[in-house]
């Protein structure tokens, strides 16, 4: 397959070989002779030349294009929304220090700083790229469940492949000629025989320089950049120009190996177009025709510059790229241009301004009266002397460059409206011209690589900019920087690339679209720590703001990958949500939550049953007001002798934290831990194994102790002073054993006290073996502070049993043993990540404060992420406060999410910790915080990399956004619909992909169709 071109009939054959043909056909319209009434014969003349890829490798990734070898990279984009003005004018500034960076690394390596460095910016709407988000997302994943595989692949691909296209901003440069001599393939010459067509062999030598020379260039501009292009990249840019408004191939085979060559670039695309000269437009026929009425042909038009304003006033909001971008169309953008060092652009500017000079003082000689009053060229002239004079005072670099804006549309009408929406937006910075007769030499010249057109007329392709010499214009490099066509707001996970080309990230879970251009925000917890970020994530937001069905979404996709989840959930959100997706419409008869409470639910003993059996067996909920006495029991949690009493001093010392450390009721608790140990070590010498000890053996050795005091009173009574201290120790024991009998019954602390018939499945928080364990604390009082657990009973109990809990998290995350990923097939520490729901509650505790502070700190490292959700931003401003103590340098949210917030005072709190790295004035502050009174299901999201967009956030699944639902008559109306446990019958969404997308309205369309169907295509003048 030939990547064939056929222009009005022109065959233009692009992509393989030695032998890359252009074929152009002119034809005379039939016309019918008077006398014979036979048709003329048709006239042809064919202009065949060659416009090879020659060669493309990556790591570092540079392509060769005739004699042209170019590097590229995608940029960054810009989000602006949460921006201050003095900020908006230093993205504009970061993108002149870019190019300018660009500039500086090419004149320092020439001996009198003399520099042209060509380059190519294209801006391209591309659609997703489902199947290389596919790939790499399933190879994230520990030990996805069957569950996610069949909703992802069956369901959530295919839907976001309708998704909006994301604004896509490339920069190509141009490093050097290929010169070294070339061999050709004998056996690709053989193969390719038929189709004329042959690799090439290059020289070691050369293609060790191309890569040098890459790689400096890419090191250059990364921190500018997304990542390097890939040959998936040049593919698609490729392809992209030359499908109109069709949708681009994107089959490929791009891994076969680290470079391709000329046989390659062949199988790329055909296509098939015929260039209308009188519309000046290209019409391109449906490289995949179907049998269906949709139209087989579209048409693609590229508007250049006529005129333009010398000097245009920068309105940050009202920049040109920024403005295409927000059409219900967006136009693409090609822009050649050569950035020019200070020295060459200086003599260009001197020489140019010089002849302006010459030609005034002719005018001024000539003293005719026209001369004298023409106006426009007094206008000029001025211009010129200021310009010169600017120069001399302050010398710069500057460029030359060639702006393209392409339209498509399925129809010329519709291309007439999406042009005079770009004419709208233009008019106050240049006047634009669609030209006739070139339209399919415009079309080429958007191609990646080298140009070189024929002549047409007199125009030909410039030496300076690269491209055709039309609307060619010189101006400083700024220009460049103010059209911001950065701004694009793109949120979410992202892919860095090392030096060495190794990928760091991918683009994780589905969890909503840029609210401002519908673009798809992916969000993986672990990414963050892939690239080398902190662990922390926050959610933050006012009640019903929408931030439970973040939180929980999340929660649902990270536990069906394979990571082992913990959630503290003080408000049983999480556990509601598990029980609608497994038992369904069940959760809302009159018994559920009684048998929920007594831990039956999906056992012989429950009247419910799953409806999704393995979502519910990889599920365990333990609830810390109604879970079973004993069920975090020290050794039945450790299963060893040392690490359970370790576990069981520290309960105790919660339990009797009212005492001092050093008084006699502690120490007759130490002499009832050896007695606890001197028994289990005696069976061991005996040869028995001996089942490890309960704490409730603890309370019956004190009981032991209380007997034989009461024995001692009761067989001696001669010894005067020694039985008052009997007495007294007596009371001492008795208060112990009081107390422990106490806690044993009491709420809280009975989950600790567990006995020998206690059966195996009461180990509920042992290892968190399942996908995810939630700890659910409705109903449970924490302790308001350290000091209500010095003076109450209660307060000691509940502190103990969330120890328990704090201290098993904290066993979870430490884990260091590496297991082999059943997915991924090799071995590695598993994905772990603690949800924290009203972080408030943990961190009142100082065991808790401590085990977030650690876990934040330290679980880079350890792969295990922290979610933390808040009301409050304080709260979280708080832990990032005491992190910093240990460690300055980390940023431990990396990721932010923030939701409606209830007040303005609540909203400047949210913009702190949205912006914490920069100081607001009063008024920013306040005109920023407005913007956080954002609609139920939106939020400002803040990346690993710094970028503030608004998001739409989308669950995805009707039964997800069902059982999500925390507002009680909400959670009725929607847990009332049954949920299959066929992933194919669940149901998507729509509304919100759909809401946001940014597409031609239907009926904007047909309107604009109906008002220009006599469109009349204004003439212009044939170009000299």
């Amino acid at each position: 397959m030939g990547l064939i071109i056929m222009i009005g009939v022109v065959s233009l054959v692009v992509g393989g070989g030695v032998a890359i043909w252009m074929r152009v056909t002119k034809r005379n319209p039939f016309k019918q002779q008077e006398a014979t009434g036979k048709a003329l014969t048709e006239k042809e003349r064919v202009d065949a030349r060659r416009l090879g890829y020659r060669y493309a490798e990556e790591a570092p990734f540079f392509f060769i294009k005739d004699n042209g070898v170019w590097t590229g990279v995608r940029l960054n984009s810009s989000t602006d929304e949460f921006d201050t003005p003095s900020e908006q004018e230093g993205t504009v500034v970061a993108g002149t220090a870019m190019r300018q960076e660009l500039l500086d690394y090419f004149t320092n390596k020439h001996p009198k700083r003399e520099a042209r460095v060509p380059c190519h910016e294209l801006v391209r709407n591309r659609p997703v790229d489902t199947s290389e988000w596919l790939e790499s997302y399933h190879h994230s994943h520990w030990d996805p469940s069957g569950l996610l595989n069949m909703l992802i692949d069956g369901k959530v691909e295919p839907h976001i492949a309708e998704a909006a296209p994301e604004r896509a901003h490339y920069l190509l440069v141009r490093i050097g000629d290929q010169k070294g001599p070339v061999n050709v393939d004998a056996v690709s010459a053989a193969i390719n025989a038929d189709d004329a067509l042959c690799d090439e062999l290059f020289t070691r030598h050369e293609l060790v320089k191309f890569r040098k020379l890459a790689m400096e260039v890419l090191d250059r501009l990364a921190p500018y950049s997304r990542s390097p292009m890939t040959r998936s990249d040049l593919s698609w840019l490729i392809r992209k120009p030359l499908s109109g408004s069709f949708p681009v191939d994107t089959e490929r085979d791009y891994s076969r190996t680290r470079f391709v060559r000329n046989s390659w670039f062949d199988m790329l695309t055909d296509f098939t177009g015929r260039n209308l000269k009188q519309q000046a437009a290209v019409e391109i026929f449906d490289p995949a025709p179907s049998l269906t009425d949709t139209p087989d042909s579209c048409f693609t038009s590229t508007l250049t510059i006529s005129t333009a304003e010398s000097q245009v006033p920068f309105e940050y909001w009202q920049a040109w790229g920024r403005m295409l971008a927000n059409l219900p169309n967006p136009p693409e953008i090609s822009w050649r241009y050569a950035l020019i060092s200070e020295a060459v652009f200086t003599k260009q500017i001197l020489k140019a301004t010089a002849s302006i000079a010459d030609e005034v003082r002719d005018r001024t000689k000539d003293g005719s009266e026209e001369a004298l009053t023409d106006t426009s060229f007094g206008h000029k002239a001025a211009e010129a002397e200021e310009v010169r004079d600017s120069m001399k005072l302050r010398p710069r670099a500057g460029m030359v460059g060639q702006l393209r804006i392409s339209i498509s549309a399925p129809s010329l009408e519709q291309l007439a409206v999406s042009e005079q929406s770009v004419r709208d937006v233009m008019k106050g910075f240049c006047v634009l011209e669609r030209r006739k007769n070139i339209q399919a030499t415009l079309l080429e010249e958007q191609l990646p690589g080298d140009f070189d057109a024929s002549t047409i007329g007199k125009l030909v392709a410039s030496t300076d900019a690269g491209g055709m010499d039309v609307g060619t214009r010189w101006t400083d490099l700024d220009v460049l920087a103010m059209a911001r066509m950065d701004a694009s707001p793109t949120v979410g996970d992202d892919i860095e690339v090392s030096k060495l080309g190794d990928r760091l990230g991918w683009h994780g879970h589905v969890i909503g679209y840029a609210a401002e251009n519908g673009s798809i925000v992916h969000f993986d917890p672990f990414v963050q720590m892939a690239r080398n970020a902190g662990a922390g994530i926050a959610i933050v937001g006012a009640s019903g703001s929408g931030k439970s069905t973040l939180a929980l979404s999340l929660f649902f996709w990270v536990s069906e990958s394979g990571a082992q989840v913990v959630v503290l959930d003080p408000k049983n959100d999480f556990e509601k949500f598990c029980h609608y997706i497994a038992f369904g419409p069940q959760v809302l008869h009159d018994h559920f939550r009684d048998e929920a409470n007594r831990g039956v639910l999906g056992t012989d003993q429950s009247q419910f049953q799953p409806i999704n059996q393995a979502f519910w067996d990889e599920t365990r909920i333990v609830s810390l007001t109604f879970g079973a006495s004993g069920s975090m029991d020290p050794w039945l949690l450790t299963g060893d002798f040392d690490a359970g009493e370790q576990l069981a001093r520290r309960q105790i010392e919660h339990l009797f934290a009212d005492l001092h450390p050093s008084s006699p009721e502690r120490n007759q608790l130490d002499l009832a831990f050896a007695e606890l140990r001197r028994h289990h070590d005696s069976q061991l010498v005996s040869g028995v194994n001996p089942p490890l000890p309960r704490l409730a053996d603890l309370a019956t050795h004190v009981a032991r102790k209380v007997e034989e005091y009461q024995q001692m009173l009761a067989t001696d009574t001669s010894r005067g002073g020694d039985l008052v201290a009997i007495t007294e120790a007596l009371d001492r024991v008795k208060v112990l054993q009081n107390r422990l009998d106490s806690a044993a019954k009491s709420d809280y602390s009975r989950l600790l006290f567990g006995t020998h018939d206690i059966g195996a499945d009461a180990s509920a928080l042992r290892g968190f073996a399942h996908r995810r364990t939630i700890i659910t604390m409705i109903g449970f009082k924490m302790p308001k502070d350290s000091s209500q657990i010095t003076t109450n009973t209660g307060a000691r109990n509940a502190s103990a049993a969330m120890f328990t809990v704090l201290w098993q998290v904290e066993r979870l995350f430490s884990a260091i043993g590496e297991t082999m990923s059943p997915n991924q097939r090799k071995k590695g520490l598993r994905p772990r990540i603690l949800f924290v729901d009203e972080a408030y509650m943990i961190t009142a505790m100082p065991a808790g404060a401590e085990m977030l502070n650690v876990a934040l700190r330290q679980g880079r490292s350890l792969n295990f992420g922290v979610v933390v959700i808040s009301q409050q931003a304080d709260d979280i401003g708080k832990i990032e406060e005491a992190t910093a103590k240990d460690d300055a340098d980390q940023n431990q949210f990396p990721t932010m999410f923030v939701f409606k917030q209830r007040s303005l005072a609540e909203a400047k709190s949210a913009l702190r910790i949205l912006r914490s790295d920069m100081r607001l004035s009063d008024s920013d502050e306040a005109n920023l915080a407005q913007q956080l009174q954002l609609p139920t299901g939106m939020c400002a999201m803040k990346d690993m990399d710094g970028r503030v967009s608004t998001v739409a956030v989308d669950p995805l699944f009707k039964e997800l956004f069902g059982a999500a639902q925390t507002n009680a008559s909400q959670r009725t109306r929607y847990q009332s619909q049954p949920i299959s446990s066929d992933p194919m019958q669940w149901t998507l969404q729509t509304e919100i992909r759909d809401t946001t997308r940014r597409d031609l309205v239907r009926d904007r369309i047909d309107d604009a169709a109906d008002s220009l169907m006599s469109f009349d295509y204004p003439e212009v003048e044939p170009v000299a």
